[in-house]
């Protein structure tokens, strides 16, 4: 049991630590210059330089990763380019409501479940079964995305219960 849990510790390392690289890789590898982005076009090359040794950018790839896993493990995640808050501050800011919607979605999907679930089993083999299962195959088949466009369709502009913002 507990070799099962050492073993499922460093699989959890190993995978965070593969998610940490392919993040800083991502971040690389976007398109764009940082400092360019910060100071605008109009700015002098000492401009320039100056924001990229603010931001580190001017150090090899492998110290700017160690930076940021150091400030990963720090739980620094950097100051927003837009508002120049902290992110992590920003991302506490709109937790409260992330987590109403996601307890709520779970909730409403818990619920629908059961109750399809529950009626298909009751109607097993016939018709109804059939249908249902094949609106869940279906539902979960189409992309979330297509999904909640759909439902803004649907209730915002055919019945406008609510609002589209």
């Amino acid at each position: 049991m507990a070799k099962q849990i050492v073993r499922r510790l460093f699989g959890a390392l190993a995978t965070l630590g593969v998610v940490c690289l392919m993040t800083f890789a991502a971040l690389e590898a976007a398109p764009g210059d940082t400092a360019s982005a910060l100071v605008g076009d109009n700015a002098s090359a000492a401009q320039l330089q100056a924001i990229r040794a603010q931001l580190g950018l001017d150090q090899s790839l492998l110290a700017r990763y160690a930076v940021f896993v150091g400030n990963l493990m720090r739980g620094d995640l950097g100051h927003s380019l837009i508002s120049n808050k902290p992110v992590l501050d920003l991302l506490l800011e709109r937790l409260p409501c992330t987590l109403v919607l996601a307890l709520s979605a779970t909730a409403l999907a818990l619920i629908l479940g059961t109750l399809v679930g529950m009626a298909a089993a009751m109607r097993a083999g016939t018709k109804t079964d059939t249908v249902l299962m094949s609106s869940v195959a279906l539902g979960l088949a189409v992309p979330t995305f297509w999904s909640a466009l759909i439902l803004m369709l649907i209730f915002s502009v055919r019945l406008r219960l609510l609002p589209l913002i």
